[in-house]
């Protein structure tokens, strides 16, 4: 019997080889993705085209783009966000579509004890807001409504910025960036172009 339990035990450890991070010990982590592709291509345009179209199947969003032409060189830039789920499958269909694979860096920011921290101080907060509405209620004399609605006041713009933090958090890890740069060789361009222009003068 314990045989059988092995070899499955082992099947499954072979299947998920190709995924390096340990899912069970993530699971309740908060992490942010970033990844640099540089990549080769035949055709700028069209792989720019095909990377757009699996950005929008991936359910992201594209950010920037940029495009640049030299002598021998077209070339551009995307910034693009897709969902933390899709992340790695969008890395694996995007290199799929380069000649040469000239860079590839994927950074993972844990930012749990931050978002941890984050969550007792809104809750410090809150039950600070609390006691203050309450007091106001009691309060009787005008001086006093002043002072607690100062108070207030203050601690609900506080309340306000840990709230947007978090909310600014939420989204970062939700939606992971990648930065992929595109480059094509263009082979005698500016020879072929000349032979264009003296036939066309001659």
């Amino acid at each position: 019997e314990m045989s059988v339990t092995d070899s499955t035990e082992s099947e499954k450890i072979e299947e998920n080889e190709t995924s390096t991070v340990p899912e069970v010990d993530l699971e309740d982590r908060k992490v942010i993705y970033h990844a640099q592709l540089s990549m080769e291509v035949k055709n700028f345009d069209d792989t720019r085209e095909k990377i757009e179209a699996i950005v929008s199947e991936a359910g992201g969003y594209i950010v920037q783009t940029t495009q640049f032409e030299e002598a021998n060189t077209i070339g551009g830039h995307l910034k693009v966000r897709v969902p933390e789920s899709a992340f790695s499958g969008f890395l694996d269909d995007v290199e799929n579509l380069a000649d040469k694979v000239t860079h590839r860096e994927v950074n993972g920011s844990d930012v749990t004890d931050e978002y941890v921290d984050l969550e007792s101080r809104l809750k410090a907060k809150k039950a600070v807001e609390e006691r203050l509405l309450a007091f106001m209620e009691e309060a009787e004399k005008t001086e006093d409504l002043l002072k607690i609605s100062d108070d207030l006041g203050r601690v609900q713009e506080e309340i306000e910025q840990i709230t947007g933090r978090m909310q600014y958090l939420d989204n970062q890890i939700a939606y992971s960036t990648v930065d992929i740069e595109l480059s094509q060789t263009v082979v005698n361009r500016g020879i072929s172009g000349e032979d264009e222009r003296n036939t066309l003068t001659a």
